[in-house]
């Protein structure tokens, strides 16, 4: 417990070592069904944990949810990391001197009536947005009968991107399960199921 106090950050700094390790241990635990307990930060993601690529960017947008006031955190960037510990040191190093954000006002979220989700046009203008973001296409070269991966060369690890950023756009959308929509081929598909 003592190194933990030790390292209490400034109140100019971002969420502190501590708060962030066990962000990421919390959020390891929700996402891999182990128990807190049995974790701790020397396991191996993918040895100890069994964690892959889309459970890794899984973990790395709930770290972000917990964590309000964190830099954008890259799956890219993230991919070399082995450890549980490298990234949390990872994280620690790259929001070092961020103030903390104070968390988003959920007022403006609510805005939709809480009766009826985003209309069909809303969730595909905002699929092509996300896609056209997260792919570097042009979105006026994209259309929803397009193939995920044959078409624009979507891999796994940017469909969970994608989904993440629809869910972004559209706020009143149910939470989206990368899982579930792994089988789906094309935009049209995704669009359809999140309708």
């Amino acid at each position: 417990m003592a190194p933990v106090a030790a390292k209490a950050a400034p109140a100019t700094s971002g969420p502190a070592q501590g708060q962030i390790a066990q962000a990421l241990l919390a959020v390891v635990a929700e996402k891999t069904g182990y128990q807190a307990a049995m974790l701790d930060l020397s396991m191996d993601l993918e040895s100890d944990l069994g964690v892959d690529s889309i459970k890794r960017v899984e973990i790395l947008y709930g770290i972000q949810e917990r964590l309000p006031g964190l830099q954008e955190l890259k799956p890219e960037a993230l991919s070399a990391l082995r450890t549980l510990q490298q990234i949390a040191d990872h994280i620690t190093g790259q929001n070092a001197g961020v103030a903390p954000a104070a968390p988003a006002a959920p007022v403006a979220a609510k805005a939709a009536p809480a009766t009826s989700g985003p209309a069909q046009g809303q969730i595909a203008q905002a699929l092509l947005a996300v896609v056209a973001e997260k792919t570097g296409y042009q979105a006026a070269m994209l259309d929803l009968s397009m193939d995920l991966e044959s078409d624009l060369g979507v891999d796994s690890i940017k469909r969970v991107e994608i989904l993440y950023g629809i869910q972004e756009r559209l706020p009143g959308l149910q939470e989206l399960k990368p899982e579930a929509l792994s089988a789906l081929r094309t935009l049209q598909q995704i669009a359809d199921h999140i309708t």
